[in-house]
């Protein structure tokens, strides 16, 4: 629809059969934080890299409320634009193409025939390539939190993690 693919085709596992290789990373990642110690994302971040070669790990924010990665309300945003798709959960493959913009080709199975679904609200209004939704800015925790955190929490994190996972709460 806006010009940056041909074709795209999106297919998913059926329920039950998603032994594949990420499930195997997220195991040795669960296997690896078993056994460590952790008192703050840096210490979470250490535990994914260790656990395996292939597992890279990457903060998408930090304790302070620094956001490395943005956050956009695609919900909000695409709802202008696009119905929703009912029984989305019984198709395990879609095909956009873009000699049909607006409309999504579903199959429940890869033998099944193929369903042309509009999405579109209004064929007159869509999405501009260049436009991208409202960033969404976390809130941060609340002062029940804070001191929730200062008074139940602190007194397990590790040295030098104490003021990262659960800071003074001021006055």
């Amino acid at each position: 629809m806006t010009g940056l693919h041909k074709t795209v085709n999106y297919d998913f596992l059926i329920p039950g059969h998603t032994k594949f290789a990420p499930d195997w990373c997220f195991g040795l990642v669960k296997q690896r934080t078993r056994r460590t110690f952790t008192s703050s994302l840096f210490d979470i971040s250490r535990a994914v890299e260790e656990s395996a070669v292939v597992n890279v790990a990457e903060l998408v924010g930090l304790h302070n409320g620094d956001v490395r990665v943005p956050a956009y309300d695609w919900v909000t945003y695409l709802q202008q634009y696009f119905k929703k798709l009912s029984k989305i959960k019984s198709y395990h493959h879609f095909r956009f193409d873009k000699d049909h913009p607006g409309t999504v080709f579903c199959k429940q199975y890869w033998y099944s025939e193929e369903r042309a679904i509009n999405l579109l609200q209004n064929r007159s209004q869509l999405p501009q390539p260049d436009q991208l939704p409202v960033i969404v800015t976390p809130e941060g925790i609340s002062r029940e939190r804070a001191e929730y955190l200062y008074k139940e929490i602190r007194e397990f994190c590790r040295a030098g993690t104490q003021n990262l996972v659960a800071p003074v709460v001021a006055t």
